[in-house]
Order: structure tokens, then sequence, then C-alpha cells
């Protein structure tokens, strides 16, 4: 049983001690060298098996997690030398986790340690090292997990089914990867980093291009869901792509094709040279602390924050039109007050509301900042603040 403060029932085993009247005094153990052993032994036969082994885990509020198949063999188990194992299990949405090496066990440390170890599942397979420890009280762990230029797509597999990465997105391509396990058992925290090697990603709600970078994401153990827990960074840069939110492309070809661009010209404005995007997550949500997108009709430099939980955005970018677009459109004592240095029109613009379907006007607040006359933005919204406005 988890409970809500993310500790198990079982964690206050080992500082539970019998009553006082009943209180012995243990039989002390001599180790080999004439030293007294620390800890409570660990207790396991020399051969060991589990066949079709089943663990509940119940979490008060939530679906239980049901882990099934559990098979474990181990093989000539000693405390002086490494020693073979093999394990498997069934996750719920993952493919048979499998788990083998060698282990090292150290009884006067109440220590376990994994050598030559790996781990499969998802046609990936990882080396997998490290060490359990305290294993007379409550476990510690301190385990990594690394592979490099996997295929990305069963890595999204497996994130997405922890809820760490979107279902409905596929990609393809080499991704290094590793993944870091640390703390006692009822405080776990998981640790994943990835670098993303020109992975192509389709995305039906965002888009679709070429990602590089670098995600890292902290995941530690709690109540609550995933997404409010969940602490991390990353810069990721997309080229030669498009956007694929299907609303958000009708309203920048609205605009587009109001302002004289032909179709072609149309089209342009909803792909992407280049798309960067750096963010921090936390607390529920991305924070984008840098947007940019280029593409050979705009411009975009933004930021914002988008909820995890049913998306939900809140950004402010700024629109350069291209020279061409800003010549078509920047006649008038009105358009003067968004042009740049360069001769550009630059329109301040608010993007929000839910992910599927959102929202972007003018940005009244940007606006005022630029001496804008008060009677100007009225006269100008037949241009710009119609066109953006969400139907």
């Amino acid at each position: 049983m988890k409970q809500p403060d993310g500790s198990f029932n079982y964690a206050d085993l080992a500082a539970k001690r019998p009553p006082t009247g009943a209180r012995r005094d243990p039989k002390k153990k001599i180790d080999s060298k004439g030293g007294e052993a620390t800890g409570t032994p660990l207790i396991i036969p020399g051969r060991m098996r589990v066949q079709n082994g089943q663990v509940n885990i119940a979490t008060k509020g939530q679906a239980p997690v049901n882990i099934k198949g559990i098979n474990l063999a181990l093989q000539e188990f000693s405390s002086d030398h490494p020693f073979p194992f093999r394990a498997s299990f069934e996750y719920p949405g993952l493919k048979t986790v499998s788990l083998e090496g060698e282990l090292e066990y150290q009884e006067t440390k109440a220590l376990l340690e994994l050598k030559k170890a790996r781990i499969k599942t998802q046609d990936l397979a990882l080396s997998l090292q490290g060490s359990i420890s305290n294993l007379s009280a409550t476990p510690r762990f301190n385990l990594d997990i690394n592979g490099e230029n996997l295929d990305a797509k069963p890595i999204f597999h497996v994130l997405s089914v922890f809820g760490l990465a979107p279902r409905d997105t596929d990609v393809s391509g080499p991704v290094d990867l590793s993944v870091n396990v640390t703390g006692p058992s009822n405080n776990l925290a998981t640790q994943v980093r990835g670098l993303l090697k020109n992975v192509r990603v389709n995305g039906k709600r965002a888009l679709k291009g070429n990602l590089s970078g670098t995600v890292s994401i902290r995941l530690p153990i709690g109540g609550g869901s995933v997404s409010k827990r969940l602490l991390g960074d990353g810069k990721l840069v997309a080229r030669d792509g498009e956007l694929t939110n299907v609303d958000l492309i009708k309203k920048i070809q609205r605009v587009t094709g109001m302002i004289g661009l032909s179709k072609d010209q149309r089209r342009e404005a909803t792909t992407f040279q280049t798309l960067e995007a750096d963010f921090i997550l936390g607390g529920g949500y991305a924070e984008f602390t840098r947007i940019y997108l280029v593409n050979p009709q705009l411009e975009v430099t933004g930021d914002g924050t988008m909820t995890l939980e049913q998306p939900t955005l809140d950004i402010a970018i700024s629109t350069s039109l291209s020279p061409q677009a800003s010549k078509q459109t920047g006649r008038g004592r009105t358009a003067s007050f968004f042009k740049d240095k360069q001769g550009r029109v630059v329109v301040p613009l608010k993007v929000s509301g839910r992910l599927e379907n959102p929202s972007v006007e003018l940005n009244g607040a940007k606006l005022a900042e630029t001496g804008l006359p008060a009677n100007a933005e009225k006269s100008f919204s037949s241009f710009f603040k119609q066109l953006f406005r969400s139907r």
C-alpha cells in the first residue's frame, strides 16, 4: 500500500522493536576476521526460483498497479564472489521487462552490487549497474541505466507509459539515454536525461520536423499526478518542419492571405526552417524561457507557459513579417507604429487557451508600450485583430 506521502506500508518495519519485557540480548555474529558483524544477515538459499509471481501496488485515489509474471532465478548464491541472476516481469503497457547479469552480496555491509547487468524491454537493451544498500532495514538504491544510439520510438513508448511523454507522437532516430534511480525505497527519485540526435518527430497537436537537443527530467516519488511532480529542463531545436495544429494553421493562413501572399507563400507561413525552445519543468507547468521560429514569411520570438495536464497555453510572441509581407501591409500612418528599424512590420500577439484550439489575439499590453494612439488599434483591427481572433 502506497501512502499519501509516497511511502509504503512496510517502510516502518525496520524501525519496530519488540516490547521491553520481551527483549533479549541477540547472539552476536562473528565474521571471519574475528570482528563483530553489523546488521541482520539476509538469509537466501544457494539456489532460488520464483515463477509467475505477482506484486500489487495500491495507492489511495488511483488505479492499482499489478506487476505480473514475475520470474526470478538465483544460482550459486554466495557472499564470497559474484553470482549470476535472471529476472523478468510484466508491467502494464510494456513488453516483458528482463534483467540478467551478476550480483555481488556483501553480508557484513548489507550491500548488493550489480555487475555486467543488462535490462531489456520494448526492443531496448540497456546497461545496468549500481548497488542496493541497507538491505537489513529500508533498502537504498543507487542504480544507473545507460544506452547510446538507441531508437527513439521504444524510448518514447516507455516514457509515455509513465506519463513522461505524449502518446500521440511518432518518433524515430538515434537517442543517447541515461537513467539514475536513487534514494530509499520509500522515497525514490528517478532522473532521465536524453540527447536527441536529429530525431524525426511527427506530433499531431504541435509539429513535425527533425529534433535535436537535450532534455533532463526528474520525478520524485510522492502523491498526486505525475505532471505536478515533474521537474526538469531542456533545450531543443527542430529544423525543416511544419506546424500540425490545424486550428493554428488556419489562423496563420487567414492572415497571410489577407495581406496578399500567394497560396504557396501562405503554406510557407506554417512551416519553419528553425524552431527553438528552451524550457523549465515544475509545478505542473512547462515554462518556455525562449521561443524562436523562422520561415520565409515570418520570424517569431516569445516566451510563456503551458500546463502539462490538459495542455493550456499562455504565450506572448512578437511576429515580424518578412520584408516582402511588410511592404504589402506597411502603408499608412497606423502601420508605421508596428515597424522596426529594418522596416519590418512587427505585431505583438497573445496565444492562449487549450492546445487543440488556441486563441491568437493582439497583445494589448505590448501595444500600449509602443505608444500606439488609443484610436489606432481600432482602425488597425480590420487588418490584424479580427484576423487573429479565435472564431
